[in-house]
């Protein structure tokens, strides 16, 4: 059997409950946290000290050690202890907390209820939208194309949630490797308004443990979400119905994505200059391919904003949520239509929200990946631009 590079049980029970060490001396609470430390991170230490019941510190070299750092931060978090680095001039100063317990099963039981009204929020929206697109269809004499409401809207419900699930997991896939620690997706019921929810979070009470896995963590959820987008699209695109653009009523020739005309052009053959009349898969596709350009904006702790950060810093990424909100105000007057417009109003309460405070960050910064997170850089640039509405006559 492999011998275990993780520290006793003992140990480990130790960290786990910090309190208890307050019946220890200071001399034997020092040593048994400093092995702890030695044993998970395999470090060399040169201080080591609890100052209090729950908050220890320590001075140490970490050498080459990018990746065990990970781990060790990773199974600190699992033990609901938190690990935040400095630098110091013998290599980094380190601080350990221990949290307060979480209540899991709670926390799946509301994840699973949220889920379950978010479904039924998101069925019923679809019915309201799925009446307002047959009444294009009647105005420009496509009524007998029309299928059952409830079935455009159960089609649209599982899209939009499917979509918003794998996004999600997305995240958690990255938690899961970065952190080690994560809690399942809360849905966001909104019947009657917009898609019938506002998105699903993924909480966690650590912070990314590098800039590589901040970068992550923030590209993850779009990347998995926005190519099931596509997928969604295309898929619906082949059974759309497609009518000259002059058929439309002025509003619905005023803006586009480019990314969504290409796929059209790609998929459907004599699609090109034509208007998609979205089915509900298709619908659903559209709708989540421009949500995930909302979320890729870099402002504030968007996901956008967690990939910039990453890459240029927590204090300077501010600066860049300011540039981003202006050049889309500016956009928005020059070309005020709806998914603009919409786009504005969301840019502006991201900011005042979450842009206006110091990103957090990563938890260790003492350790550059560039070249992975260019390539993150890379990936998200091309999404961001590829799902930017643009204006058309």
């Amino acid at each position: 059997m492999r011998k275990s590079s993780y520290p006793s049980k003992y140990l480990l029970s130790l960290l786990l409950n910090l309190s208890s060490v307050d019946r220890m001396s200071t001399e034997a609470r020092n040593e048994d946290v400093c092995n702890f430390i030695k044993n998970m991170c395999k470090v060399t230490l040169y201080t080591c000290e609890c100052r209090s019941a729950d908050v220890c510190e320590a001075v140490i070299d970490f050498g080459n050690l990018e990746k065990n750092f990970v781990e060790c931060y990773k199974a600190l978090s699992n033990a609901e202890i938190a690990m935040i680095s400095q630098p110091h001039p013998l290599g980094a100063k380190i601080y350990l907390q221990k949290l307060k317990h979480k209540r899991p099963h709670f926390h799946k039981m509301l994840s699973l209820l949220l889920f379950i009204v978010t479904l039924a929020s998101v069925f019923w929206t679809g019915t309201l939208i799925a009446q307002g697109n047959f009444e294009l269809l009647k105005e420009i004499g496509l009524e007998t194309k029309l299928p059952s409401t409830y079935s455009w809207a159960a089609t649209y419900a599982l899209s939009i949630m499917g979509i918003l699930g794998l996004h999600e997991l997305g995240h958690i896939i990255a938690s899961a490797r970065c952190i080690g620690s994560w809690s399942p997706p809360l849905f966001i019921p909104a019947p009657g308004f917009g898609l019938g929810t506002f998105g699903a979070i993924v909480t966690s009470r650590f912070r990314p443990s590098t800039p590589t896995c901040l970068a992550l963590l923030g590209i993850s959820g779009p990347a998995l979400g926005f190519t099931i987008s596509l997928l969604v699209l295309m898929v619906g695109a082949l059974t759309s119905i497609y009518v000259s653009p002059e058929l439309l009523p002025p509003a619905e020739t005023l803006h586009s994505i480019p990314l969504i005309s290409l796929l059209a052009w790609l998929v459907v053959p004599g699609a090109e200059g034509k208007a998609m009349i979205p089915n509900a898969a298709a619908f659903a596709g559209v709708i989540m391919i421009y949500i995930h350009f909302l979320n890729l904006l870099p402002i504030g702790q968007l996901d956008g904003g967690h990939v910039v950060a990453s890459i240029i810093g927590p204090n300077t990424s501010r600066f860049i949520s300011l540039i981003t909100l202006i050049l889309i105000l500016v956009y928005a007057l020059l070309y005020p239509t709806d998914l603009i417009l919409i786009a504005a109003i969301f840019a502006v309460l991201a900011f005042f929200l979450t842009g206006l405070r110091r990103h957090p960050g990563a938890a260790c910064n003492l350790y550059e990946s560039r070249i992975k997170r260019a390539i993150i850089a890379t990936f998200y640039v091309l999404m961001l631009g590829l799902s930017v509405p643009v204006p058309i006559s």
